[in-house]
């Protein structure tokens, strides 16, 4: 199952239930763990990541970098991750 996109661009893949109540879990581990860290800490940001990764949930991977660069502009983990999910969307689908 996938949404449209544009050409040159991956599709979304549309996650299961399951799938999506685990990426929910996940943002409300996010909101908690981001009330307990400093607020220089991407910590919570690199959590979610890794499960929206998971999931090959690309473009809401995007906007959590989006939002851990603004916390920290010059990490250059953050901007090889950027990277790594721009090919990744160009990549065909693998239908986990």
């Amino acid at each position: 199952m996938v949404r449209g996109g544009t050409e040159g661009t991956q599709k979304a893949i549309v996650p299961s239930r399951e799938e999506r109540a685990e990426i929910a879990m996940a943002k409300e581990t996010y909101q908690k763990l981001r009330r307990q860290t400093k607020a220089d800490d991407i910590a919570p940001e690199l959590n979610l990541l890794g499960v929206l990764a998971d999931y090959e949930q690309y473009e809401e991977m995007e906007r959590v970098i989006k939002d851990a660069l603004k916390i920290q502009p010059n990490d250059e983990v953050l901007k090889e991750l950027k990277e790594w999910v721009r090919t990744q969307k160009l990549q065909p689908l693998t239908g986990k």
